[in-house]
């Protein structure tokens, strides 16, 4: 809802003390400094409501929300769709729909003028996205800040862009509280009857300026003195119960009187309450601590699966429906057999043949049939093309090629008890879907494992407003945890500007409250997966995915990278465990001693670097990867950097200088080198790290291929090359 009014909800709806929202104002009586302001909070509560049929409890929950108010619409509708699936997981919520419902407040400039009440309208009857229909209020104050309605719509009302939608819209007199009270019935009914979005407009005024110093009088003299000459609404009301008898002016009085003198005794009250972290947060789910049975086992022990189970869940995935003549499509059926051949014993020597669409599918089905004390009801990648992949890749469902009849292999393993899987194509939205996702997931906690794939990772600029104000800075500011993952395509291969980065600079440089891993190998990405879900803890992950790499024959793993006891390493070496082409090719390099250069990189550059290495022999070239970038692996780094004690260090990334990670490994590696004992001897011109990679640019990558092309050769023959002037530095 909007801030106007929300302290009164608060107080009023809700019931929480007029001392505790006094004491949040006055913000004298705590040394917590982390939080929001207090008309941002949610809050919690149960209330006894008076129906037909006798007293009724009713939970309510406040969703808080930042200043870019309509953000929260997309949240509260995937808060919604968890609560009511967690009422009725066989059917994804459908019979729950009557029981849980979601109300949005909406100011009249923000609802016409912001395009996000439509992308979240447009959810409304989507099957995988649908709550059963939102109710809408506009508290239309024909005024947005200081701008008159003719200079902010196009249209007679704020609420006729909802025509789009085929919501009805119901227009009342904000003035007269029984019409109010009607209108909202006549919403509710609706919605109940119908699962659909309707919208109540309240045509009303401000009397007040847009915040407490503001003054309307400015921009608007003549409305201001109109308004100022109109009585308040709670007069109004209060006269009209006198002349109707229902009151009498002597208790209206004592009314009155009495809730000054009740106003008076609780505000006085606010130095009583001191604000902990506790009455700060404001969840929208209840927020569970430490770590037990099956979740401490699997954290302790790795995220490796036992080899015979892993081979059994994609011999069942790779099958179609045996009770009925479904016929794979080629190109499936291809994939299928590739993917079963990957398992074999006899192929798990050399590269390794398991692919990133396989790894991704094994963790999800081992996930699903998680022998938890509490089982994870959900596992929902969702986003634009997501079922297939953008990249064609995934097919999480397949199609018979007769009568397009749709399989999903694993919401069907036929090995046992499992939880529910659900992959869905979203609709063309990044905003909408990924707030509705985050909400989803905030709700559901560890019951669910939710993946967001952007279909080109800088797609997530249209969701941007939700990775700050939510994913990044959620749980600092109301509490509001969430285990959410974001998979954004990332990768430099002559797309042109807007489909090779998922500009990651911003998102590492806030240092924020997730993790954020760039996997070079299919098993990283398994182990990855794994790990966010048994973590003791919640926070967001952003996965870098590659793009080429989906179908590069070197970036592959093989059965023991999947094994018991492995886990995701957040560094990787030469000769390291988790060293694929390294160790699959046998490159021969120098002892460590005679290492003159060591590279750091991440993500697919690393594939570019080591085939060049090999094929110009170059031995006395170390490369290390940084699978994880945030929280950025000091100790994992130190160990590495110890082996190599005479080599200088070059940072190696295909993004221009200004971009991509270097100014923020940059200061991390340098404090991670100085740390490092082994190395203190090398002169300090040697423990400078030097970048190469593209100059600095205003856009992201070339448009031109054949440009991309020759930046890339010098860039890695750059990286590689073993003089030391800097010229040979881009």
């Amino acid at each position: 809802m909007a801030h106007r009014g929300r302290l009164n909800v608060l107080h009023n709806v809700f019931g929480k003390p007029l001392g505790a929202i006094c004491a949040e104002i006055v913000d004298d009586r705590s040394s917590f400094l982390v939080g929001d302001v207090r008309y941002h909070l949610g809050a919690r509560a149960v209330v006894d409501v008076d129906v037909e049929r006798g007293a009724k409890q009713v939970a309510l929950t406040l969703v808080p929300n930042p200043s870019h108010l309509e953000m929260v619409n997309a949240v509260v509708s995937g808060v919604v769709r968890a609560k009511q699936f967690k009422r009725d997981s066989q059917t994804e919520g459908a019979s729950a729909r009557a029981h849980v419902l979601p109300l949005l407040l909406h100011g009249d400039a923000s609802f016409c003028g912001l395009g996000q009440n439509g992308e979240v309208m447009q959810l409304q009857d989507l099957p995988d996205y649908t709550t059963g229909g939102t109710v809408h209020v506009v508290v239309n104050n024909q005024i947005g800040f200081t701008t008159v309605p003719r200079r902010a719509r196009s249209s007679p009302h704020p609420s006729d862009v909802a025509k789009a939608y085929g919501a009805p819209i119901i227009h009342v007199n904000g003035d007269d509280p029984d019409a109010v009270v009607s209108a909202m019935r006549l919403a509710a009914d609706y919605r109940a009857e119908f699962q659909s979005d309707v919208v109540v407009n309240y045509v009303c005024y401000r009397r007040f300026g847009h915040n407490e110093l503001d003054d309307p009088s400015i921009t608007l003299p003549l409305m201001s003195r109109r308004i100022e000459a109109t009585p308040r609404v709670a007069e109004n009301y209060a006269n009209a119960c006198v002349a109707e008898g229902i009151l009498s002016k002597d208790e209206l009085d004592d009314l009155r009187r009495g809730m000054e003198k009740e106003f008076a005794a609780e505000g006085a009250t606010h130095q009583d309450f001191i604000r902990t972290t506790e009455s700060w947060l404001a969840s929208t789910r209840a927020v569970s601590t430490g770590v037990s049975g099956r979740e401490a086992r699997v954290t302790a022990a790795g995220t490796g699966m036992p080899i015979d189970a892993l081979q059994k869940i994609c011999h069942s995935i790779t099958t179609p429906p045996e009770d009925t003549d479904f016929m794979l499509h080629p190109h499936v059926k291809a994939m299928f057999e590739a993917r079963r051949r990957a398992m074999e014993p006899d192929v798990q020597v050399g590269a390794g043949q398991i692919d990133w669409a396989t790894a991704e599918a094994l963790a999800f089905a081992s996930l699903l049939m998680h022998p938890c004390e509490k089982r994870w009801e959900n596992h929902v990648p969702c986003g634009q093309d997501c079922v297939r992949g953008t990249f064609n890749q995934r097919h999480a469902a397949v199609y018979c090629n007769r009568t397009s009849h749709e399989h999903v292999p694993l919401d069907n393993m036929n090995m046992g008890p499992q939880d529910k899987f659900t992959a869905a194509n979203s609709p063309l939205s990044e905003h909408a879907v990924l707030g509705f996702e985050y909400g989803f997931a905030s709700e559901m906690g560890k019951e669910a494992l939710v993946l967001w794939e952007a279909q080109f990772g800088d797609f997530a600029n249209n969701a941007q407003v939700i990775i700050d104000q939510y994913i990044c800075s959620g749980e600092e500011r109301w509490g509001q945890r969430s285990d959410i993952v974001l998979l954004l395509p990332h990768g430099y291969e002559g797309q042109g500007p807007d489909h090779s980065t998922a500009r990651p600079e911003p998102s590492v440089m806030a240092q924020a409250n997730f993790v954020m891993v760039q996997p070079s190998t299919p098993a990283q990405y398994f182990h990855a997966l794994r790990r966010q879900i048994s973590s003791p803890h919640s926070k967001p992950l952003v996965v870098l995915t590659p793009k080429t790499l989906l179908h590069h024959k070197h970036c592959a793993s093989k059965l023991m990278d999947f094994a018991p006891k492995s886990s995701f390493r957040r560094v990787i070496a030469d000769g390291d465990a988790g060293d694929d082409v390294t160790r699959h090719e046998n490159i021969p390099l120098k002892p460590n001693g005679e290492i003159k250069r060591v590279i750091l990189c991440t993500g697919k550059i690393y594939y570019s670097l080591a085939r060049q290495r090999a094929a110009k022999k170059i031995d006395d070239v170390a490369i290390i990867r940084l699978e994880q970038l945030f929280p950025f692996p000091h100790d994992a780094l130190a160990r590495r950097l110890q082996r190599y004690p005479n080599a200088h260090l070059v940072w190696a990334q295909e993004e221009p200088k200004n971009m991509g990670y270097w100014s923020f490994v940059a200061p991390r590696i340098a404090t991670t080198e100085r740390a490092t004992r082994v190395r203190a001897s090398v002169d300090e011109e040697n423990r400078r790290v030097r970048f190469v990679g593209r100059p600095p640019s205003a856009a992201p990558a070339t448009g031109s291929l054949a440009i991309h092309n020759a930046e890339n050769a010098r860039l890695i023959a750059q990286a590689l090359n073993a003089r030391d002037d800097d010229d040979a530095i881009a």
